[in-house]
């Protein structure tokens, strides 16, 4: 799945089995609350299709993010 990501952004698999995605992004200081809430919304939604992907292969989440596998 790797090579599917966007650049920059890294998979790993935990001992736990649980998938951690990391990536980085710059902001212009000083930021406001808007600002930053609009940066998480579209790391989340650019990540979307990549759970859609784990989640048809049988990888499902908690609340707190652990996958059962």
């Amino acid at each position: 799945m790797p090579a599917l990501t966007p650049p920059g952004w890294r998979l790993l698999l935990r001992a736990d089995h649980s998938v951690e995605v990391t990536t980085k992004a710059e902001i212009v200081l000083p930021v406001s609350a808007i600002s930053l809430v609009t940066e998480v919304t579209v790391f989340l939604l650019g990540l979307t299709p990549y759970l859609t992907v784990l989640e048809e292969e049988g990888v499902t989440s908690t609340a707190f993010g652990k996958e059962k596998i």
